[in-house]
């Protein structure tokens, strides 16, 4: 790569037209590996034959040092054997005698006995077959890597060196700097008798873009050279082989791959890399192996501590790696690519690896560094750990925990765990450390984990507060084989113990334990309605303003609030005033996900009142943000879904719900919660994409799950898409009857009546729907949140015909004037003016309209289409096609397109001619600023949504 050379090339060109003068010189290009000294070398000896100057070249080879005059042959023999016998006596020498004979008289004798008188006639009839080579045509003598010469050979150059002002020839050296081959004297001799010094550096972001431009053709995006700057450093050896990686890979030059391009495998270079450092001597490898375990906490006395060198030693080792350019640094050494890592690792034993790393963890120990530095080199070895080592461990994982990286305390934890003896304390109390670190990530193993190490603890105090790290989410595990029930029995038990101690102020001295172990026994059985009713019990104990002081009383009361809204035994009103004095009280945090507040938030939600949820949840989230605590930020994207959702907010809660996706995906399985999200808002959205997030099953260990009965409302409308209401049906009805059984029977959270109704009506059974609409409404007006009440008065309406069911409609329009859910008002003001506009009554066109544009404002696609629809002005056809620029005929030609129909598939199922097909779709590619088919789902994407009508074959009112 000869980008950015024109310096160099201009001084190499000037030493060309020198020797063609008749003025020999000595050209010496250094640098560190990769920068391009051999592509120097290479375009002189092709700009010399251009010239007329005829080109010798050599490569020295550290494998061929012992092969005497190896390098001069290179040099000098391609010619001899090309010329013919004239040329051969012109030169004073027959074949056999020039330089060919002193090749082989040098060679012939033993090292001791080659005296200075004969190597000083061998020179002197080398430089004089030299010197009539030149007279007949001038000469350019290339030799690459010169450090690697042969002793011979370099005693020669060096005679040459010192004559050559009056040869008509080019000496060019290339050298590796920092090898510790260019120590030797003659080396080093050659060097200072150069012309010129060339000392290429490494490419700058501009010629590093023109050389990635050059190679891969086409547009190249900015910030993707840019990162092929950042990565290579400008090193055209790096450069090359990010570029080899690049094409292997197929990746696009776009700046979204710029992560992917960081991680990229260079197998050339690391090939390149391991066969220098193969050739370098063991204090220099030790020292890079030293550096490569060390990474980010090397400094040069530690790193020549771990390669068992003195100061100088070190220094000198760091000084030639960082003049071959695979350190970064000599005072904070770094190796400069992830390839130089790899090679320098491939020096490294297996079984010497784990004896370094437990060298460097207690070095680094000794030096005070931060625990996790000295953790993260424990973690390598397999064999015992010393003594100290756990509580290093356990040290590491707490900052670990701080900071947001639950996932890196498990392991710490884990590894401290593999040390501990078997059945001790110490052991129960570092599975506590690696339960409550997996609770970010396993709540399968946490739980598991906690069982395993509660029964280790002698003390009911240590006992109870392992337990009360026990989550809401955790009863919905399976724990050795008894699900929530071994939990809950541990639960008692233990807080049976706690309360029998005979000193309980010592072993809870405020309480918080004993209510806090209460709360997740209140939690635990709320899968029997007799434990719900005593829980409803109990909050009645504690009067109209039970105290929230303490975390642990807001505990109590949040689970037990949970309870009461569960079995819908206190007014919504009521319950909601309450949950939201607990959350007043609360800090908005990330952990809050591992307490009890997702049952006030769900509580919160159920009883319509959300004001106060959804600003508390972005400052969690925020934080969660800034701590890249990603298991919590999924739970808190869940969380805001669900409150989304409770607005009316389609698309928000849409986006949220995606974004939990995406985080979880990162950081580990689906929580309860985000799988309630994902089946809510996919129902409500009627957007079928977010259906394939859901997992088949939920790791349940009985149907008390609220992610459960979320999966059988899936399923059973995945039932009735395949055409089969009837079984679809029985899916509903049995979901109801679980929820019946376990006497959860709040209308707001789980409306399967709605759902089941509409499909009794299909059937044409109305009678059975009818009393499930009555039913419903029953437990509405009980519980009195107005969206239960106002959807309940909808389905009645729905299910009443003539003037009854208008009153209905109108009526549950009324009452969800007072509601949060602006998506429930849109629904049932459509349904009002629907039925309006079908008997011709008047104020039909002002109900759909305000519909439309409630509709509009909660990006509820399926309702703004509908509503459409059925206006019949032309303001009101203006506002339906607002949000995307289409109509809806445009809009359904579109849909029909995306899902894969051709135009003549669509003007048969449209009844209409192709030409009318193909006008919208003219009309639609205008308006979305595209040109074919193949762009729609692109164009779609930020603002649309999969359609409705055809996808969720029946509604819910």
């Amino acid at each position: 790569m000869l980008i950015e050379r024109e310096t160099e090339l201009s001084l190499l060109a000037a030493a060309l037209r020198r020797a063609q003068r008749g003025i020999g010189s000595l050209v010496v290009i250094g640098g560190p590996m990769g920068i391009g000294r051999s592509a120097l070398a290479s375009a002189v000896a092709t700009s010399a034959e251009s010239l007329g100057l005829r080109p010798l070249r050599a490569g020295a080879a550290a494998a061929e040092q012992d092969f005497a005059f190896g390098v001069a042959r290179q040099l000098l023999e391609p010619a001899l054997a090309t010329a013919w016998q004239t040329r051969y006596e012109r030169w004073g020498a027959g074949p056999q005698e020039a330089g060919t004979t002193v090749f082989d008289a040098w060679t012939s004798l033993p090292t001791g006995s080659r005296s200075a008188g004969e190597g000083e006639a061998s020179f002197k009839e080398l430089h004089a077959l030299t010197a009539q080579l030149a007279a007949e045509r001038p000469l350019v003598l290339v030799v690459d890597d010169l450090q690697w010469a042969d002793d011979p050979s370099l005693e020669w150059l060096g005679y040459l060196a010192r004559r050559l002002r009056r040869v008509p020839a080019v000496l060019v050296l290339t050298v590796r700097e920092g090898d510790t081959a260019c120590a030797r004297a003659s080396v080093g001799a050659l060097l200072s008798a150069a012309s010129h010094d060339l000392l290429p550096s490494a490419l700058s972001p501009g010629g590093v873009a023109a050389v990635v431009r050059k190679r891969l053709g086409g547009s190249v995006d900015e910030r993707f050279a840019a990162a092929c700057h950042e990565v290579s450093g400008g090193n055209p050896l790096f450069l090359a082989s990010l570029l080899d990686g690049i094409d292997v890979s197929g990746m696009p030059p776009t700046g979204d791959q710029v992560r992917r391009l960081r991680a990229l495998e260079l197998p050339m270079l690391r090939r390149r890399v391991a066969a220098c450092l193969r050739h370098l001597p063991d204090p220099v490898r030790e020292v890079a192996k030293a550096v490569a375990l060390l990474d980010e906490q090397a400094l040069p006395a530690q790193v020549g501590r771990l390669a068992g060198t003195d100061e100088v030693g070190c220094s000198r080792a760091l000084g030639s790696l960082h003049r071959m350019g695979l350190l970064t640094d000599r005072i904070r050494p770094r190796l400069t690519h992830k390839a130089v890592r790899d090679a320098v690792e491939e020096c490294v034993a297996l079984e010497e690896r784990e004896t370094l790393h437990q060298r460097a963890a207690g070095i680094l120990n000794e030096a005070g560094q931060p625990a996790e530095t000295v953790a993260g080199q424990l973690l390598a070895v397999t064999a015992p750990l010393p003594g100290w080592a756990t509580e290093v461990l356990r040290q590491a994982a707490d900052a670990a925990i701080r900071r947001g990286a639950s996932a890196t305390a498990t392991r710490y934890l884990q590894r401290a765990v593999q040390d501990s003896p078997p059945d001790s304390e110490e052991r129960g109390r570092l599975l506590v450390g690696v339960a409550m670190a997996e609770r970010s990530s396993d709540l399968v193993a946490s739980a598991r984990h906690l069982t395993q190490a509660v029964p280790l603890l002698s003390s009911v105090t240590e006992r109870a507060s392992a337990l009360v790290g026990l989550t809401p989410a955790m009863f919905a595990t399976t724990v050795l084989g008894a699900g929530r029930h071994s939990m809950v029995g541990l639960l008692r038990e233990t807080a049976g113990d706690l309360s029998a101690v005979g000193d309980a102020a010592a072993a809870d001295p405020d309480g918080s334990l004993g209510l806090r172990l209460e709360a997740l026994l209140r939690y635990g059985g709320s899968g029997t309605p007799l434990a719900l009713a005593a829980a409803v019990e109990r909050l009645a104990a504690l009067g109209p303003q039970p105290s929230v002081d303490t975390p642990a009383q807001r505990a109590l009361l949040g689970s037990l609030l949970h309870a009461a809204m569960l079995t819908v035994s206190r007014p919504a009103a009521e319950v909601g005033a309450l949950a939201g004095l607990v959350l007043e009280h609360e800090p908005a945090v990330p952990a809050h996900v591992h307490s009890m507040l997702p049952l006030v938030v769900t509580t919160l939600i159920a009883a319509d009142s959300v004001d106060i949820v959804a600003p508390w949840l972005e400052i969690a989230l925020e934080h969660a943000r800034r701590r890249e605590a990603t298991a919590e930020q999924a739970m808190i994207h869940a969380e805001r879904a669900l409150v989304q959702l409770a607005l009316g907010r389609v698309n928000g809660a849409a986006e949220s719900v995606r974004q939990s996706v995406a985080t979880t995906d990162a950081g580990g399985r689906p929580s309860t919660l985000s799988v309630i999200a994902l089946a809510s808002v996919a129902l409500e959205a009627r957007d079928a994409s977010l259906l394939r997030h859901l997992p088949q099953q939920t790791r349940c260990g009985d149907e008390a799950s609220g992610a459960a009965i979320a999966l059988s409302v899936v399923r059973a409308l995945r039932t009735n898409l395949g055409g089969n209401p009837s079984s679809a049906l029985k899916q509903f009805l049995d979901c109801g009857a679980r929820l019946e059984r376990i006497g959860w029977r709040n209308p707001v959270l789980f409306p399967w009546r709605p759902w089941a109704a509409t499909l009794h009506r299909r059937l044409g059974q109305w009678k059975e729907a009818g009393q499930l609409a009555e039913e419903e409404y029953a437990l509405a007006i009980r519980w009195g949140a107005p969206v239960g009440v106002g959807r309940a008065l909808r389905l009645r309406g729905l299910l009443t015909e003539g003037n009854s069911g208008a009153a209905l409609l109108h009526e549950s329009a009324e009452v969800l004037e007072g509601s949060g859910n602006r998506l429930e008002l849109a629904k049932s003001l459509v349904l009002l003016g629907d039925r309006l506009l079908r008997v011709g009554a008047p104020g039909a066109d002002a109900l759909l309209l305000r519909g439309h544009r409630l509709a509009t404002e909660c990006e509820a696609r399926w309702l703004v289409e509908r509503s459409a629809a059925r206006l019949d002005t032309p303001a009101a056809r203006a506002a339906a096609s607002s949000r995307t620029g289409l109509t809806p005929a445009e809009r359904r030609v579109v849909d029909l397109v995306t899902s894969g129909r051709t135009n003549l598939e669509i003007a048969e199922e449209l009844g209409v001619t192709r030409r009318a097909v193909e006008k919208h779709l003219t009309n639609s590619y205008r308006k979305l600023g595209i040109s074919s088919r193949a762009s729609l789902p692109v164009a779609l994407q930020n603002t649309e949504r999969p359609p409705a009508s055809a996808l969720w074959g029946f509604r819910a009112c």
